[in-house]
């Protein structure tokens, strides 16, 4: 609106811009990932069950606390939801 001229004064002239942080998250290759769940022996129910939280958490961008979170009761396995 200052660009057109519709106000005299900018009302952001006494904010800054944000600046990104320097040190950015590292996010693993797909084939680091594949690597990763190779190590998994999901072939026991613990192991399976680990297996899903490692894909839960990848494919969704979830942090941990999420996934252990998930309780049966929050599952509908009738709509697979």
């Amino acid at each position: 609106m200052h660009k057109e001229v519709y106000i005299s004064d900018n009302p952001l002239s006494n904010f800054s811009l944000s600046k990104a942080p320097e040190n950015l998250t590292r996010i693993i290759t797909p084939e680091q990932y594949r690597l990763f769940l190779s190590h998994v022996d999901s072939s026991t129910p613990d192991g399976l069950k680990y297996y899903c939280i490692l894909l839960i958490l990848y494919d969704n961008g979830m942090r941990i606390s999420e996934p252990v979170n998930i309780k049966i009761s929050n599952i509908d396995f009738e709509d697979k939801t």
